[in-house]
């Protein structure tokens, strides 16, 4: 019985062996495998393209989107952009420590950039001796008194006689930038007092001898009424008798109306903005005002303008960040070194 069994499982290995013999492969070896050198997956080449695609997609991205997000100004284009007031010029950004960026002899930037200014104030009323300019802002801390005190200082070097008269009666700062002390008598004192004489409100600024100021004076509960006085006309009107130029620098028009009040003393109007501070949706107010002619301002200085027109214009400050090194000889004159 066991060898019969035996007998049948040989049989069956033979009758295997010989069917794996007589088939036919389906496959054959054509060359053996090989090893490569390098990986085929991942592609270096391909890895560094797309990162470097992505170097320069991002970032720049990322800087699209932050400039449609800024609305604030950034340079002259800005300006123009949304305004149709002219712009009369642009004033650098000084890292002095010091309020006062233009004196006697003085080559910096910024002193030359106010020298240029004051030679656009010729283009605000063509056909009229300009003397009464309003220098205003949307908001405080845009650079309207520094402005104010330093296109004073350049006109003061010229040998005109030149007065800044304090009207932001809310938050003055011409004697904080010229080191006099508050509680002198100014403007308020003059529009309250009839006692109050204006040569006793007009002092020399310390600057240049022919730079003088009414400050402000005692801080008043009823700013608005006050600079609708008459006395505040007489007193204006009495001091184109003596000076060349006198230099209103008033409240932000943004913030309160008393700049708008002065429309019958001011001959042109500047518009103080500041890059990267001021917002492009607060040049609506100057188109605003241009269009409304809440300030002295006609269409465009370009315009022909007539004894009674008014200009309105827009100078910019801090366009751009630089060192200001001022090569001034000290001048015992100005009160400065």
């Amino acid at each position: 019985m066991k060898e019969n069994l035996y007998l049948y499982l040989l049989q069956k290995r033979e009758e295997s062996a010989i069917n794996m013999a007589i088939t036919a492969p389906t496959g054959k070896v054509v060359e053996p495998a090989k090893a490569p050198s390098n990986p085929i997956s991942p592609v270096s080449t391909q890895i560094w393209l797309i990162a470097f695609f992505l170097g320069i997609a991002i970032p720049a991205g990322l800087v699209l989107l932050f400039e449609n997000l800024n609305d604030r100004i950034q340079d002259e284009t800005s300006i123009e952009k949304a305004t149709t007031v002219p712009l009369l010029g642009s004033i650098a950004m000084s890292h002095r420590k010091t309020h006062l960026a233009v004196k006697e002899k003085s080559s910096s930037l910024v002193a030359e950039m106010f020298r240029l200014l004051r030679a656009n104030l010729q283009y605000l009323t063509p056909g009229e001796n300009l003397q009464v300019l309003l220098i205003t802002s949307s908001f405080s801390g845009e650079g309207k008194s520094f402005i104010a005190m330093n296109l004073g200082m350049t006109l003061a070097l010229t040998g005109k006689r030149v007065l800044i008269l304090e009207l932001d009666l809310r938050k003055p700062k011409q004697d904080l930038y010229m080191g006099i002390e508050r509680g002198e008598r100014g403007v308020v004192d003059y529009l309250v007092n009839p006692d109050v004489t204006a040569s006793q409100i007009v002092r020399n600024s310390g600057l240049n001898p022919n730079l003088d100021i009414i400050v402000s004076g005692s801080k008043p509960p009823n700013p608005s009424e006050l600079i609708l006085s008459p006395r505040l006309r007489t007193l204006v009107d009495g001091m184109r008798e003596i000076y060349d130029y006198i230099i209103l620098d008033t409240p932000p028009v943004g913030m309160v109306a008393d700049a708008l009040q002065l429309n019958d003393i001011a001959q042109a109007t500047m518009y103080v903005v500041r890059a990267n501070y001021t917002r492009i949706p607060q040049l609506q107010i100057i188109e605003d005002i241009h269009n409304k002619k809440r300030c002295p301002g006609p269409s465009s200085c370009s315009t022909p303008c007539a004894s009674t027109d008014r200009a309105l214009t827009a100078a910019v400050t801090a366009m751009a960040t630089v060192t200001d090194t001022d090569t001034t000889t000290k001048n015992p004159a100005s009160g400065h070194g």
